[in-house]
C-alpha cells in the first residue's frame, strides 16, 4: 500500500530483531474526564490500549510564535518535538510481537519459494531487497508470537499481506529499514505501522495528500514543513493498513482529516468518506516518534467495550 516512497541501498540484508522492550506509546489520549499533560512535558501519556480514547488539547501557550501578516497580528504555533526514539525500540504495549530489521546487520534471507512467487519475476532489485526484509521482519515476529514455523506471508488480491488465521499484522519499509507488528484477534482489531523519511518527502506535493486543513497545518511554519507532511503522509498509510482488514478497500488519501495535538504528540482521526461510516465510530488516534531523519506512526484499535 506504499504510494510515494521507497528506498534501500542495495546492500546485503541482514537478520537481526529489535529489542522487544516496553514501549512508551504515543497511541493514545487521555480519558475525557482525565488531566492533559502539562505544558512543556517530555513525558509520553502512557495508557491502555484496548481502552483507547483522546482529548483535543490546545496549543500550549509558551509555544505560540507571533507573526505580523499586513496591519494583523497573529499567532502560529510550533509542534512540540515528537518523541525523539530508536527505530528498534517498540511503540506498542504487549502482547504486540514488535521487529526492526536493518540490512546493514544481517546475511542475506532467501524469501520462500511462494513469497518469491507472490512477487514475481518482474520485481526489481531494490523491490526485492524491501520485500524480503519485509517478509524477514514479518517472520521474526510471528515467531515471537509463539509461531516456531511461520507460514509464508503471501500477497492478497489488492497487494496486502496475508497473515496466518488469528493473526493481524503491518509491514513497512525504508532507507534500508524493515519493521513489522503481529498480533492475535481479539483483542486487536486492526494495527498499523509504518516508517518514512523526511529527506524523502521534501519534494513531496502536499496536495496529493493533505486535504485543505492538514495543507494549511503543514505549511504553517517554513521550518517544519517538510516534518509535518512526513508526519501526515506517514499517518495516512498507518491508518490505511491498519483499516484494511476491517474496510478492504483501499482509502483515498483525502478521505481522512488527521488534526494534531501538541500536547499528546499524536494525531486525531476523522474519516470524511461516507463509504468508511461503519467504522467511523472507531476511536483511532495515531502515534509519532522520529529516529533522526525517519519518522515512524503506529496505531492499535482494540476490541471495543460492550
Amino acid at each position: 500500500m506504499r504510494r510515494f516512497l521507497s528506498g534501500l541501498s542495495g546492500a546485503p540484508l541482514s537478520l537481526v530483531a529489535g529489542p522487544a522492550t516496553p514501549p512508551r506509546s504515543a497511541s493514545s489520549g487521555t480519558s475525557a474526564g482525565g488531566d492533559a499533560p502539562s505544558a512543556g512535558s517530555s513525558a509520553l501519556p502512557q495508557c491502555d490500549p484496548h481502552a483507547i480514547s483522546f482529548l483535543v488539547v490546545p496549543c500550549d501557550q509558551e509555544l505560540l510564535l507571533p507573526t505580523t501578516i499586513g496591519e494583523h497580528l497573529i499567532e502560529r504555533c510550533r509542534m512540540t518535538p515528537i518523541p525523539e526514539e530508536p527505530i528498534a525500540t517498540s511503540p506498542f504495549e504487549p502482547p504486540v510481537a514488535y521487529v526492526a530489521l536493518s540490512e546493514r546487520y544481517v546475511d542475506r534471507r532467501n524469501l520462500h519459494a511462494r513469497e518469491a512467487d507472490a512477487l514475481g519475476p518482474q520485481a526489481g532489485t531494490r523491490r526485492r531487497a524491501e520485500f524480503t526484509l519485509g517478509r524477514a521482519a514479518a517472520a521474526t515476529a510471528l515467531v515471537q508470537l509463539g509461531l516456531d514455523s511461520p507460514p509464508p506471508i503471501l500477497r492478497g488480491p489488492k497487494g496486502e499481506p496475508m497473515w496466518p488465521d488469528g493473526v493481524i499484522g503491518s509491514i513497512s519499509h525504508c532507507c534500508g529499514w524493515a519493521v513489522a507488528v503481529a498480533t492475535t484477534q481479539p483483542p486487536c482489531i486492526a494495527i498499523g505501522v509504518d516508517i518514512e523519511k523526511i529527506s524523502d518527502v521534501a519534494g513531496l506535493d502536499g496536495r496529493l495528500v493533505c486535504t485543505p486543513r492538514e495543507l494549511r497545518w503543514s505549511d504553517e511554519l517554513p521550518g517544519e514543513t517538510s516534518l509535518r507532511l512526513t508526519l501526515i503522509l506517514s499517518a495516512k498509510e498507518t491508518i490505511f493498513k491498519a483499516l484494511f482488514a476491517l474496510h478492504r478497500q483501499f482509502i483515498e488519501f483525502r478521505s481522512v482529516e488527521l488534526s494534531w495535538s501538541n500536547a499528546l504528540r499524536s494525531f486525531r482521526v476523522e474519516l470524511l468518506d461516507h463509504a468508511l461510516k461503519p467504522i467511523s465510530h472507531l476511536p483511532l488516534v495515531v502515534g509519532c516518534s522520529r529516529d533522526g531523519d525517519i519518522v515512524r506512526t503506529h496505531l492499535f484499535v482494540g476490541t471495543p467495550p460492550t
